[in-house]
């Protein structure tokens, strides 16, 4: 949902409690103060739309962030991008970046402020913490999923996309990644990647993944698809 120019945002303030930080929002400087004990509670007023940005120390995009707030998709994309849904624009409020693999969380206290005629701005956060996509080569209840082309090559950059929403990273150099989640039981999964002229292709597999798969660690599941153009 776009937010109308008349409740477009401006970011004040931002605070990444307990370490430093940088943002980006127009060209408005940051303060600091001391973060609240608890989280504000802020009244459900209305509901605004805004999109965030999460980055690493070295200005790369961070994939797999999920937020503690309703947003519009399970965790940050390949561009770092979330976008959250909160009420009251004009009460400050903690926002809470959290890796889902590993559960650490880094929190912010966000201030926005109404402007009359301006558009929506940038926001951008740091994420200095362990990145998700290394958390989970931690974990030890998971089973593989490779992606191979036609000809048993394998393919990086696929991404697996479950009917529910749950996320799964996408495939290395190797055209390997790893599933952790809860079991699956007989669901569809959308197998995203691209052809040799690089359009964008998908194909639907049926799987079923066990908690007994997920805790011997050692089971392989192995997607072909054609890259083959049309």
């Amino acid at each position: 949902m776009t937010i109308k120019p008349k409740l477009a945002a401006i970011l004040l303030a931002c605070l990444m409690l307990g370490s430093s930080m940088s943002v980006a929002a127009a060209s408005t400087k940051t303060t600091l103060e001391e973060a609240p004990s608890s989280k504000p509670q802020a009244q459900m007023t209305q509901f605004s739309n805004v999109p965030l940005y999460i980055y690493d120390t070295k200005g790369n995009p961070v994939f797999g962030i999920s937020l503690d707030h309703v947003s519009d998709i399970p965790c940050s994309n390949d561009d770092g991008r979330i976008t959250m849904t909160f009420a009251d624009l004009s009460e400050p409020f903690v926002l809470g970046l959290i890796n889902p693999v590993n559960g650490e969380q880094i929190n912010y206290k966000l201030f926005f402020q109404v402007e009359p005629g301006k558009d929506t701005q940038l926001c951008k956060l740091l994420w200095n913490k362990e990145l998700p996509e290394d958390s989970v080569k931690k974990v030890k209840e998971k089973v593989k999923f490779r992606a191979v082309d036609q000809n048993g090559e394998p393919l990086a950059g696929v991404r697996f996309v479950f009917h529910d929403q749950r996320f799964i990273y996408p495939t290395n150099a190797d055209g390997e990644t790893w599933y952790w989640q809860d079991p699956v039981k007989y669901n569809y999964v959308d197998v995203q990647f691209k052809d040799e002229k690089g359009n964008d292709k998908d194909k639907r597999f049926w799987c079923t993944i066990t908690e007994q798969q997920l805790e011997d660690a050692n089971t392989t599941f192995i997607f072909k698809v054609d890259t083959a153009a049309a």
